[in-house]
């Protein structure tokens, strides 16, 4: 798998997770319905973003190191 394709699904389901969370929350926050599971289905969604998160940032840690050195912020050179 080239690695665009790798990112595409790495943002993909963070999107997918991150959508699910926003929709989930509101509806369990302001009560607008009763379902069955949704609280679990909003934390599962959750960790799935968490790991996505985490997986992103090791992905692109080489971009990360770049640009904070580019900012001053990391002396390694």
């Amino acid at each position: 798998m080239k690695k665009v394709d790798k990112n595409n699904m790495i943002n993909m389901i963070l999107l997918i997770a991150g959508v699910i969370c926003i929709i989930t929350g509101i509806i369990i926050d302001f009560r607008l319905m009763r379902i069955r599971g949704l609280k679990d289905i909003h934390i599962w969604a959750g960790y799935i973003m968490a790991m996505g998160m985490i997986i992103h940032v090791v992905y692109h840690k080489m971009w990360i190191t770049n640009m904070l050195r580019r900012v001053g912020i990391s002396k390694k050179e």
